[in-house]
């Protein structure tokens, strides 16, 4: 699947008012300019058969009839070209050039030789001969070796490319590849090619920098360039959208206006990094967008005639790149492995806790449950599930809750909204574990992550009202990938007290007051002996604001310590501050520091001064 879209229209839809104006073109030294514009593969093969999604988000392959061959076979003799281009303002001189296999020069004929001169803008070719090896090898072809000509630019003269990595077709409009090639970029030379290249780079140095525990080699996936192509905005969204063989690619176009052109080289575009296009990029190679996994609507149990339309929302802790920036993982502690920043030498480095989101472990392991797959789809690796999908449920102090009730509602196709009625009831089992079964998203799972996600209530004797979290089907993808296959268990935290714990307080309320605008916060006492203190929480930081009540991953719905106070001290005053957004809980604390259940408040009237 080669997606046809204008990047100028992704990165301009709210800037056409403006229209910059086209900045000069940077005068061009009088010098000639050897570029290595990429390296193709011969012979090509077509990338996946033809996959189809529908409405509900299920790729559908066709079947090959009869196989269709995708890779060169073990041992098949294959050909890599070098495409060479002066992209300097005067004629160059022979040169010699080198091919190198896995940083390590050849004796055979073919790998060695001399460049002609080339004139500016001409373009030449040099091929060389490869027994095939669907191993990862790294070829490099060098113009130059020795470095006789003086250019305007030598970090182009050389280019490396992982053999087995996706092949890439960039195609571009005259008007934007002429607009950088009279623009200087960001490895000093006057090249679109050498930009797509930089910009490759870094994608493929974020995918080895993805280091996460089921990718302690990072991800294993590489792409790169295999063809360009001049074109017209008309010629590129033709049927079929792509040469026979590449993976995917991307188109550069700006449509009637030179806005994209307009915007890239005002600000200085040509030597940045383009996040938007290494994000793209990565849909060409398979992963999808992270911020479609999310809800927000209005719900009720119907299975519990007592139970209250809310308000629940959601939105997906994979933060990452490809779409949704989150500081918390799943358990709501803070996280910052999957931040990325690009050193003064411009190599990527992952895990410091600053800069740009990288590669989630879902992303990265998703790619490498991919690894020789030809591309044409993506999203396929949400369905890596395990036969057996369970839940642990763990109490405030993080031991296991037998006998607590489960239930499940995921997201109907192809609407979106999440089930009114559970799709599975069970209970927990001494050691804390409920079984979903194979398929606890429903029997369809949808590629573009539409249908990942599952709305879990949670009760026990010890909660007056019942619990509510989400579960992501990223997180049990990892959990899959992670164990190796064998099953996938999630653990997710309540407010249920431990072993020995008080009861709760009871009729937990809340009540304005304009003494200080706000809310009061009472509650009757527990009726276990030796309560010392009650604690007044808030909901967890990571809950989505504008929910009454709180709905949150696998962290405690209420786990914002407000205040513990005196057992004779009954209410509590909130200050307008801490009262807004939902309801509150309340819990009972003994002299052995034990803490009960939590008693979570009525929903909350409206505040005064809100």
């Amino acid at each position: 699947m080669f997606v046809v879209a204008a990047l100028g229209a992704v990165l301009l839809s709210g800037s056409r008012a403006q229209q910059p104006q086209l900045p000069p073109p940077v005068p061009k030294p009088n010098l000639a300019d050897l570029d290595v514009i990429y390296i193709e593969r011969t012979p090509k093969y077509p990338p996946g058969g033809d996959f189809k999604y529908t409405d509900d988000g299920q790729c559908i392959r066709a079947k090959e009839e009869p196989p269709v061959k995708h890779w060169p076979d073990p041992g098949e003799e294959v050909t890599f070209i070098a495409h060479i281009v002066n992209k300097g303002a005067v004629p160059s001189k022979e040169v010699n050039y080198w091919w190198m296999l896995d940083g390590e020069m050849k004796t055979e004929d073919g790998w060695a030789g001399t460049l002609k001169a080339l004139e500016p803008g001409e373009e030449t070719k040099v091929e060389v001969k490869w027994k095939w090896s669907s191993d990862p090898h790294r070829i490099l072809f060098i113009a130059d070796p020795e470095n006789k000509l003086y250019e305007i630019c030598e970090r182009n003269n050389c280019r490396e490319d992982q053999t087995n990595a996706k092949a890439l077709q960039m195609r571009v409009t005259e008007n934007i590849h002429n607009a950088f090639a009279e623009r200087l970029n960001a490895i000093g030379s006057y090249s679109f090619e050498d930009w797509c290249h930089e910009q490759v780079r870094i994608l493929n140095e974020m995918l080895a920098a993805a280091v996460w525990p089921s990718t302690p080699k990072g991800c294993l996936e590489r792409v790169r360039i295999d063809d360009y192509r001049i074109m017209t905005q008309d010629e590129m969204n033709q049927k079929p959208p792509q040469t026979f063989g590449e993976d995917g690619g991307w188109n550069y176009y700006d449509g009637s206006f030179p806005a994209w052109t307009s915007f890239a080289t005002s600000v200085n575009f040509v030597s940045t990094v383009d996040w938007g296009l290494v994000h793209e990029l990565a849909h060409q190679i398979g992963l999808i967008d992270v911020y479609g996994v999310e809800t927000t609507s209005v719900w009720k149990d119907e299975t519990e005639p007592k139970s209250p339309e809310m308000t629940i929302s959601f939105r997906s802790r994979q933060g990452s790149i490809m779409g949704t920036y989150v500081n918390i993982d799943n358990e709501g502690r803070p996280k910052s492995r999957d931040l990325i920043r690009m050193e003064p030498d411009t190599h990527v480095v992952q895990g410091r806790g600053i800069g740009r989101d990288g590669f989630s472990e879902w992303d990265a392991a998703g790619l490498n449950a991919m690894l020789g797959l030809r591309r044409g789809h993506f999203g396929l690796y949400i369905a890596d599930l395990a036969k057996n999908n369970l839940i642990r449920i763990l109490d405030r102090t993080g031991k296991p809750v037998a006998g607590a009730s489960v239930a499940t509602f995921p997201q109907e196709l192809p609407s979106r909204k999440t089930a009114r009625k559970p799709r599975f009831t069970g209970k927990t089992d001494s050691a804390g574990l409920v079984n979903l079964g194979a398929h606890p998203f429903g029997g369809t799972v949808s590629c573009l992550g539409i249908s990942g996600l599952l709305f879990v209530r949670i009760s026990h004797p010890s909660l007056a009202m019942p619990e509510y979290h989400w579960l992501e089907i990223g997180e049990y993808n990892i959990a899959f990938w992670r164990d190796g296959g064998k099953r996938a268990v999630l653990d997710v935290m309540t407010g249920i007290g431990g072993p020995g714990a008080p009861k709760p307080p009871a009729a937990v309320d809340l009540e304005t007051t304009t003494k200080a605008p706000g809310l009061l916060v009472g509650w009757q006492p527990s009726l276990s002996k030796g309560v010392v203190s009650y604690r007044v929480y808030a909901p967890s930081p990571t809950t989505m604001p504008g929910t009454p009540v709180p709905n949150p991953s696998r962290e405690r719905p209420y786990g914002a310590l407000i205040k513990d106070v005196p057992a004779s001290q009954r209410p509590l005053q909130l200050t307008l501050e801490v009262a807004k957004g939902t309801a509150f809980a309340v819990t009972a604390v003994d002299r052995k520091g034990r803490e009960s259940s939590d008693a979570a408040s009525t929903l909350p009237p409206e505040v005064v001064g809100k």
